[in-house]
């Protein structure tokens, strides 16, 4: 279940996502635009797939999760063969702001999640940190994927045999693996009645109910956006400006490529490693040292880095970063139940859809400035702020604050 949930997310989250610049230099060739234009449907599709969060993730609690992963590699598949057939670069932009938005969060990360909570309780952490490798081994393997086959046989024609190859070999292994439970594979729950932390695995996490008022007023939500928003805005900010910023250092663009390498390498380690830990760890200590990580790196891009500082930056980063996706997904499964995980983590995704704002921010204090440093500082005062609320995190359903079950 976890294996097609990471090849699931490999191939969508790294075609869509990650290889998608390989795509603008010949779309500009091909259909005479510009490299803003074009870049706008890239944006469009992972800020819409965004704003859909909250009704995809609605929809996995309600229904069947092998029915909306289809729908989204049916929609995948579709909007590739689309493009291979645009004439203008409008069509290519509305194709990824309407039907590759929707298969962007069908068949990503959000479904990915809520398939691990639903099958896995005690070592839930651990589950939620394999699951949510597929995104960073898309980043890894779809881009030099993608380019190879650019050269060999064009990228219409790489439309085609990507779309093809999600129909032919991705859904069948949706359509024959991915069950909502294990109950309807005819297996027992994983795990033996209660987690590490002493929470209770199947009562009442996971028969809780809320409404998307309660979730918007609740205080677990508001913590883990305060502590985490800033953070994505740092990295989104230092990421949509990764080369313009080692420019500047004057690093080359193959060098530059060598950090990006480095990053998702640390990446899958860290989600992986945070993911066991959540099982066995308070989550506040775990959500502290992730916004530490992150805060070192800022502080280090303050000092004009050089290459080898810069090495330090990305994998400092990544162990962040990489402990915020299954961290993330542990901690509002046990405070929300796996009923409404959906439902929480798509308004969750839809809140920080503002992390987009550090790209733009971060590239107009350039133009503005001169530097990036500006950019920098701002965000770094802005998570040291952060670590704050952290402390009032609330405890799992069913636990006290010292992990111990909560009888009352």
């Amino acid at each position: 279940m976890i294996g097609v949930a990471i090849l699931m997310q490999a191939f969508t989250v790294g075609t869509i996502y990650y290889a998608f610049s390989f795509w603008v230099d010949p779309w500009m060739v091909e259909f005479n635009a510009s490299r803003g234009y074009l870049a706008m449907a890239g944006m469009l599709a992972n800020t819409i797939g965004l704003l859909l969060s909250p009704f995809v993730g609605r929809a996995l609690d309600r229904f069947s999760i092998r029915s909306i992963i289809t729908l989204g590699i049916l929609l995948f598949a579709a909007g590739l063969v689309g493009a291979s057939m645009a004439t203008a670069a409008w069509q290519i932009v509305t194709l990824y702001a309407t039907v590759m938005s929707l298969a962007f969060v069908c068949s990503g990360v959000l479904t990915g999640q809520t398939l691990a909570t639903r099958w896995f309780s005690r070592r839930r952490g651990v589950a939620l940190g394999w699951v949510t490798i597929g995104t960073s081994l898309g980043g890894f393997f779809m881009p030099p994927l993608v380019s190879s086959m650019f050269t060999v046989v064009g990228w219409r024609t790489s439309n085609l045999i990507l779309a093809a190859s999600a129909v032919l070999i991705l859904l069948p292994m949706v359509w024959l693996v991915v069950r909502n439970s294990p109950e309807e594979r005819g297996l027992e729950p994983e795990g033996d009645g209660h987690c590490a932390s002493g929470v209770d695995s199947q009562q009442p996490a996971s028969v809780t109910k809320w409404t998307t008022s309660q979730i918007l007023t609740s205080r677990t939500l508001w913590i883990l956006v305060f502590s985490m928003l800033p953070c994505l805005i740092a990295v989104n900010g230092l990421q949509m400006n990764f080369r313009p910023y080692t420019e500047d250092l004057g690093i080359s663009a193959q060098n530059a490529s060598y950090l990006i390498s480095v990053l998702s390498v640390v990446m899958i380690g860290a989600k992986l490693g945070f993911g066991a830990l959540a099982d066995r760890v308070d989550h506040r200590i775990l959500l502290a040292m992730v916004v530490a990580t992150v805060a070192a790196a800022v502080s280090l891009l303050l000092t004009a880095p050089s290459y080898s500082s810069l090495v330090v930056v990305v994998i400092l980063i990544g162990a962040g970063m990489g402990g915020f996706l299954p961290l993330g997904g542990v901690i509002l499964s046990t405070r929300y139940g796996v009923a409404a995980f959906g439902q929480v983590s798509g308004i969750f995704l839809l809140v920080n859809a503002a992390m987009g704002l550090g790209g733009p921010i971060a590239g107009l204090t350039r133009d503005l400035s001169g530097s990036y440093q500006p950019f920098f500082y701002s965000v770094l005062v802005l998570i040291s702020l952060s670590a704050i609320p952290i402390v009032w995190l609330p405890p799992p359903l069913g636990a006290d604050r010292s992990g111990r079950r909560n009888i009352e």
